[in-house]
């Protein structure tokens, strides 16, 4: 197996498959459309002097009976509330926090320092550019 050189087998297995892909293509390709007949036929028209079908009227559909009403679910029992017993407690004030150490200065930003002046193909580029 290591004296196999793979990318050689790889280039002749594409080959291989290129050469079975050219042989069956004539037959890949599906049969033709159908078409309608060559001959001719006339459009049959409707003479319209002939009466339409006669129009029904409008009617209201009949209305449904109302729906009866759902039943009513059966009522749970409720748990007696608990009920609180007052205890009288001394509220403590909450801890203050430790002061924070001194921060350092944030470094000075330094201005950005101006972009070079465009050149002439910058300019011809612009001026051409499709918006």
């Amino acid at each position: 197996m290591d004296r196999l050189r793979w990318d050689n087998i790889a280039r002749a297995a594409a080959v291989v498959a290129v050469i079975a892909l050219v042989v069956a293509w004539p037959h890949l390709k599906g049969a033709p459309p159908r078409l309608p007949p060559a001959a001719a036929q006339p459009v049959s028209v409707e003479d319209p002097a002939s009466p339409a079908a006669p129009e029904q009227p409008l009617t209201r559909p009949a209305r449904r009976a109302p729906k009866p009403a759902p039943a009513r679910p059966r009522p749970t029992r409720r748990r007696a509330k608990r009920q609180r017993r007052h205890v009288d407690r001394v509220k403590q004030p909450a801890p203050r926090p430790a002061p924070n150490p001194a921060l350092p200065q944030p470094a000075p930003v330094r201005p950005r320092a101006a972009p070079p002046p465009p050149s002439a193909a910058d300019m011809a580029a612009r001026e051409f550019a499709l918006p």
